[in-house]
């Protein structure tokens, strides 16, 4: 299987991850990977590996906010 990997001039690996050609068809993982690649290319050229970073969120429609999407409170149960 193909792999993208990110490695530093000393062997160390900063990225590892398997795709496929179809993995490109959709824009949010070709988004997600831009942003991967672009996270561990900027990891391998620092002094020291960064702490964990974030994954690449689903897509929301426009305007959705994290507030928006929050679950409702459970309906109170009559007695």
């Amino acid at each position: 299987m193909p792999r993208v990997l990110v490695t530093r001039d000393d062997g160390e690996i900063y990225w590892n991850e398997s795709v496929k050609a179809v993995d490109f068809d959709g824009e949010h993982f070709r988004s997600c990977l831009a942003d991967r690649l672009g996270w561990a290319v900027a990891d391998a050229e620092g002094p020291t590996p960064t702490s964990v970073r974030p994954i690449c969120p689903s897509p929301r429609p426009a305007g959705d906010t994290a507030a928006s999407i929050a679950p409702s409170p459970a309906p109170a149960i009559a007695a």
